[in-house]
């Protein structure tokens, strides 16, 4: 009795003749164009996600710019006028937030903190806006989403202001 041997092809060498036998073969046309069409838009998203990404990093950048040489310094100087008719403030960018918190409140003897009113510039990466917030100790609420360019040293004077003459007005 003889065994038949059959030779044992590995899957590389299968999958090379098979593709030489198809190399003279040609894809039907609506196949090979639908294909294209798929890879191209593809590539399409791709570029837009990468696009969107560079925004992103250029808004960061621009807001951590615009945060340390204008809405920083332009808090500052409000904060001086206040401290010297007496009130407590304090400007501040945390290391690990991007955003801006400013407190303004008045120590009475015998009375303890608690809540100090304080108006915050939080980036919206999203949006591409800076989220501008206040609170009292009679209300919260947004100002509004701005866009960066909209971020100026008299913008963040005129907030901080309306916001100061609101807390002051609701000390009595």
């Amino acid at each position: 009795m003889l065994l038949k041997v059959t030779p044992i092809v590995s899957a590389v060498d299968y999958w090379t003749a098979k593709s030489l036998e198809l190399r003279d073969k040609v894809m039907r046309k609506d196949i090979q164009e639908a294909l294209e069409s798929a890879i191209a838009e593809f590539e399409k998203r791709q570029q837009a996600e990468q696009e969107r990404l560079r925004e992103r990093e250029r808004f960061e950048t621009d807001w951590a710019q615009i945060r340390t040489a204008v809405v920083l310094p332009a808090l500052e100087e409000v904060a001086v006028v206040l401290r010297k008719a007496g009130w407590q403030c304090e400007a501040r960018a945390g290391d690990k937030d991007p955003g801006i918190h400013f407190t303004v409140y008045r120590v009475k003897a015998g009375v303890s903190g608690g809540e100090k009113p304080f108006m915050t510039y939080q980036p919206e990466k999203q949006k591409d806006t800076v989220l501008v917030n206040v609170a009292t100790r009679a209300s919260a609420a947004p100002v509004g989403s701005f866009t960066l360019d909209k971020i100026t040293e008299d913008f963040v004077q005129t907030e901080a202001t309306k916001f100061f003459a609101r807390l002051a007005s609701e000390i009595g």
